[in-house]
């Protein structure tokens, strides 16, 4: 199949990950896969190195902009004509709603990810109504619609967002590191290792987790992996309580793996998720999991099994971490949990044969239409 793959940013993020994850999976299995995106990235550069094509659309921007929105539908209905794709497969809103578009002007079969609905509960209210109404637009353009869990995709039939016939789930997945992690060293004066993997940004709560620290005795240290528009904010908070030896900052980084293999918790607080991947990396290398309460986190983590789900404060956080703290035994047995979990549900394969599965149905329900208006 020749497939075109459109995301607004190629930089790091749980949607780029997925996209990354299922484009080489589909080079892998021969397929002709392009990657569009507005700006370049990490996740446009490793694309292009394992053979995926990729065009650079300026014009496709991740925040609202009419007249170039506008632009940008046309620019990549020229492009889809010119490639002439078999699917055009669409991720995010933003890229959703413009895609969608070109795909009907350039009449390309088409399906779209959600990858977390951006008009849930905890968004701010601004960006609730123009999602929904950008969803709820585009949603009835035709194509097929992908949530990542079974909780999205009642959500959408509930609100009409997209016709039943059209709506799917199918769970993120992640592979295999490309890197043989490390073996974790010995942690030090029994202090428990915790890793937040996250964008410095909303819906993602730095603050709450810093707050945590503080109050807790010293017992647990938190390295957050991920830049963003909120990272100088945070270190100031981190040294306005003067945590800055139990806190540290790494950045943006490629080698998540060999850093979760020294890390004896994932934590994830978020206002709201669709399905993080940042978890299902944490559950790959065998971690408890500490989450907030979302639907997103609650479809891939089962309290008390795989980790703990706790309120989105800081004081049950800390309650959260103090239990792992204290109870070695219990985040071994979780760990353990976590990893069969990933093994048995999430890994990429299994993700990537569930998409070409779609995009087969698409492709017949196409052939069939064209037999019969002809």
């Amino acid at each position: 199949m020749r497939i075109v793959q459109v995301i607004t940013k190629a930089d790091v993020g749980g949607a780029q990950t997925i996209a990354t994850e299922l484009t080489e999976g589909l080079v892998q299995r021969g397929h002709d896969v392009t990657l569009i995106t507005g700006t370049p990235g990490r996740m446009s550069d490793h694309c292009a190195s394992i053979g995926a094509h990729v065009r650079v659309q300026p014009l496709l921007k991740h925040a609202p902009d009419i007249a170039s929105d506008g632009r940008a539908v046309l620019r990549i209905r020229e492009q889809l004509q010119a490639i002439e794709p078999d699917i055009l497969h669409l991720h995010s809103s933003k890229a959703g709603v413009v895609g969608r578009l070109a795909a009907v002007f350039a009449r390309v079969p088409f399906v779209y990810t959600a990858h977390g609905w951006p008009f849930q509960q905890g968004a701010p209210t601004r960006q609730r109504i123009l999602s929904f109404m950008g969803e709820l637009a585009a949603g009835h353009l035709g194509g097929e619609t992908i949530c990542v869990n079974d909780a999205e995709r009642t959500a959408a039939l509930r609100l009409r967002v997209a016709p039943r016939r059209r709506l799917h789930t199918i769970q993120n997945g992640v592979g295999l590191p490309t890197a043989k992690p490390l073996s974790p060293p010995a942690a030090a004066n029994n202090v428990l290792r915790v890793a937040m993997v996250a964008r410095f940004a909303p819906p993602k709560r730095h603050d709450l987790v810093v707050d945590a620290v503080a109050i807790l005795d010293g017992s647990v240290q938190v390295r957050f992996v991920g830049d963003g528009p909120g990272l100088q904010c945070t270190k100031e908070r981190v040294a306005r309580l003067g945590l800055q030896s139990l806190i540290s900052f790494d950045g943006s980084r490629d080698d998540i793996s060999t850093i979760l293999a020294s890390t004896d918790v994932l934590l994830l607080a978020s206002d709201y998720e669709g399905m993080p991947v940042s978890i299902l990396e944490g559950m790959r290398a065998g971690l408890p999991i500490i989450g907030t309460q979302s639907k997103g986190v609650a479809s891939i983590v089962t309290h008390g099994t795989e980790g703990l789900i706790c309120e989105p404060n800081a004081g049950a956080l800390a309650k959260a971490l103090q239990r792992l703290a204290l109870h070695p035994s219990e985040r071994r047995t979780m760990g353990a949990n976590s990893f069969e979990r990933w093994r048995s549900q999430h890994d990429a394969d299994r993700m990537v044969e569930s998409y070409i599965a779609v995009y087969d149905r698409v492709r017949l329900r196409r052939r069939s239409t064209f037999r019969i208006n002809h």
